[in-house]
C-alpha cells in the first residue's frame, strides 16, 4: 500500500510513511498510531486525500517522536535524546531524497503535553531548514494558537502560510 516506509523490526516506533510522487507534502504530526506499510489509518487516509486533492501526487507522514501510541497520554513522560535526532535526521534525509519543501504542520493541540515535543520540532525545522523550505497548516489554527491534527479537519479547508519560527518562539 505504501511505498515509502521507514520502522524499527518490531514496528514499535515508525518514522515514515507515505506514497512517493512529485511533488510531495511532508505532513508532521505528533505521533504514530496504527497505519503500517500494508494498512491505512483514518490519519493516513485523510493526508493522502488532502495531499492529492491540493496537487501533490505523493506524500510523507512523519512524526515529532515515532513512538506508536494510539493516545498521546501513553507516551513517555521523558523522550528519548538520541530517538529524536534519528527521527529529525530521517525526516531531512527524506526530504532532500524526495526533493520535498512543503511541510504541513498538522500536530494538534497535544504538542503540549509532553516537554520533548517542542524540542523535537525544534530538530526538525533546523534539519530541514533551507531558503526553500515552506511551512504551511491547512484550515484555520485551532483556539490555543496550534495547527489542526488531519482527524479534525475538513476537506473544504485550504493550505494557508505557518511561520514556523515564530511559532516555535511561542512555544518557549
Amino acid at each position: 500500500m505504501f511505498d515509502i516506509y521507514c520502522a524499527d523490526a518490531e514496528e514499535k516506533y515508525r518514522f515514515l510513511l507515505g506514497k512517493a510522487g512529485t511533488p510531495s507534502l511532508i505532513i508532521i504530526g505528533l505521533n504514530p498510531s496504527t497505519a503500517t506499510r500494508e494498512k491505512s489509518d483514518v490519519t493516513a487516509s485523510k493526508v493522502a486525500k488532502v495531499a492529492l486533492h491540493n496537487g501533490f501526487e505523493g506524500f510523507i507522514l512523519a512524526n515529532l517522536y515515532p513512538l506508536r501510541a494510539t493516545k498521546p497520554k501513553d507516551l513517555p513522560g521523558a523522550g528519548n535524546l538520541a530517538l529524536i535526532q534519528d527521527n529529525a535526521d530521517i525526516i531531512a534525509r527524506v526530504s532532500r531524497e524526495q526533493r520535498s519543501q512543503v511541510f504541513w504542520a498538522a500536530w494538534g493541540g497535544d504538542i503540549g503535553s509532553r516537554d520533548y515535543f517542542p524540542q523535537a520540532l525544534a530538530s526538525i525545522v533546523d534539519q530541514v531548514r533551507s531558503p526553500t523550505t515552506r511551512w504551511v497548516r491547512f484550515g484555520p489554527l485551532r483556539k490555543d494558537g496550534h495547527p489542526c491534527h488531519p482527524s479534525r479537519l475538513s476537506y473544504r479547508w485550504a493550505f494557508h502560510e505557518f511561520e514556523i519560527d515564530a511559532y516555535l518562539q511561542a512555544l518557549k
